[in-house]
């Protein structure tokens, strides 16, 4: 299927895109017929149709990641970042979008599921462990560990690239200490000694990931977007969560000098973390030092700032989502993309559909269309972060006067993506900002990831355990 938008629709004026694209979804969505106008339904009807397509849209979510763990062309373990082949090619295995794939398989893993569910999910995390061990193997031998892409049989990937990307290791380290904590719990230790000895030099897959991290922190490296050379606010604090993760989990497995080492690290990279405060605007700056790369962000807004603080803060009082500076970011980048997409600016003033959040970009200044450098669009990856960090908001305090409005706007950033998916949700990497149609790389493993994410956040644990029960209902093979 080819997301890119039809050529015709370039010609078309936004509010008519929008209005052609807002009828084909309510069409979908409610299958009236082509004549009906969308006026003719009713506010609270639409928000009933999208809260039966979110249901529609999980399935689909979780059953696409698992298709992409379990086909007949890749290597087992291998977690491809979408089917494209081509236009843009992603049928690759990034150590990023896998390690944080497989953070969300562990996170259902710790669900309370049947048994049968929760071996699907342990074969998965087997497997990609696998074949991380076999790719870290690889770069040791050829490179070194922040190699960023791997085929699907494992060889790294031959073409120049930007590299390296250092917030992989620190990802992958960081999902495989989830997975042990949970052997740990199960009396499983020997599956645990193969994820982390305290031999050196290392050659156990967490312990070699974390030494990496140690030595090579400070050095310059590509940001998650793969476009700036320098030092980054996204990479920093994985690097940070890897390592003290790591150091409990060294403390745990009897290797006190490795647990030390790895916490004082940890405060190391704190107070480089703490430089990526911009005091006088009150936002996270996402680089700091770039000496290579694409060199256009010149407003310092970058969505990866908030996917850090979702995916890597540690509740522990350094940079928590309830943080004051989070919230100032969040409401720049929501307000420049608010202004910037015509998608945005038209959605709700001109059509009755439940309440829409904007959706959201990696960075104002973006150019990347998902095949070709023109100019950028929401993703759907950071509109369902916003989503996320909403409803994570009203979750830190959920007696307080506002947890029901965060919640409610949460839940209108995932509104936003659902208008923007498909029927039957499957999602791409990006929607146009001008007629909201998908383009970009279809059925990308991320964006499921995210969603799944902002689902779950949004839901009650006990919710969200019973939806994923009722799907999954098969083995996948």
């Amino acid at each position: 299927m080819n997301y890119n938008m039809n050529p015709i629709h370039k010609k078309i004026a936004p509010s008519l895109q929008i209005l052609i694209y807002t009828l084909s979804i309510l069409i979908s969505l409610t299958e009236i017929k082509a004549n009906s106008s969308p006026t003719h339904i009713s506010n609270s009807k639409m928000q009933s149709l999208l809260e039966d397509k979110s249901i529609t849209t999980l399935k689909t979510a979780y059953q696409t990641i698992l298709s992409h763990l379990h086909r007949n062309d890749i290597t087992p373990g291998v977690v491809i970042a979408s089917p494209s082949m081509n236009q843009p090619n992603y049928f690759y295995h990034w150590i990023r979008d896998a390690g944080l794939t497989m953070m969300e398989i562990v996170t259902l893993y710790q669900q309370p599921l049947p048994p049968d569910k929760l071996q699907l999910l342990d074969s998965a995390i087997k497997a990609w462990i696998n074949f991380e061990i076999q790719n870290q193997n690889t770069a040791v031998r050829q490179s070194n560990l922040g190699e960023p892409i791997f085929t699907v049989k494992g060889e790294i990937y031959p073409a120049p690239w930007g590299r390296p990307q250092n917030d992989g290791p620190a990802i992958r380290a960081i999902t495989m200490t989830m997975y042990a904590f949970e052997l740990i719990k199960q009396k499983r230790f020997e599956e645990v000694k193969r994820l982390y000895r305290s031999e050196m030099p290392a050659t156990s897959p967490i312990k070699r990931d974390l030494e990496y991290v140690s030595e090579h922190w400070r050095d310059s490296n590509f940001d998650l977007w793969e476009e700036v050379k320098g030092d980054h606010f996204f990479t920093k604090m994985a690097q940070r969560t890897a390592l003290i993760l790591g150091s409990k989990l060294a403390s745990i497995t009897n290797d006190p000098f490795a647990s030390s080492y790895y916490a004082n690290k940890a405060k190391e990279i704190e107070s480089s973390i703490t430089k990526h405060i911009n005091n006088h605007r009150k936002i996270l700056v996402p680089t700091l030092n770039p000496i290579g790369g694409w060199k256009g962000k010149d407003s310092e807004l970058d969505s990866s700032t908030i996917l850090a603080v979702l995916y890597f803060s540690m509740g522990d009082g350094f940079i928590n989502v309830n943080d004051a500076i989070v919230a100032n970011t969040a409401m720049a980048l929501e307000s420049v993309f608010s202004k910037i997409y015509q998608i945005n600016i038209h959605t709700n003033r001109t059509y009755n559909l439940a309440p829409l959040s904007p959706g959201i970009g990696r960075y104002p200044e973006d150019v990347y269309n998902g095949s070709g450098f023109t100019e950028g669009n929401p993703w759907f990856i950071t509109t369902n972060a916003f989503a996320e960090y909403y409803c994570r908001l009203a979750n830190s305090n959920p007696k307080s006067t506002q947890a029901s409005a965060l919640r409610a706007k949460g839940i209108s950033f995932i509104n936003r993506v659902l208008l923007h998916s498909d029927v039957n949700g499957q999602m791409s990497e990006q929607f146009n900002r001008n007629s909201g149609y998908m383009q970009g790389a279809h059925d990308l493993t991320w964006s499921y990831v995210s969603y799944l994410r902002a689902f779950r956040t949004c839901q009650t644990n006990a919710q969200f355990s019973k939806f994923i029960s009722s799907l999954m209902k098969s083995r996948h093979h």
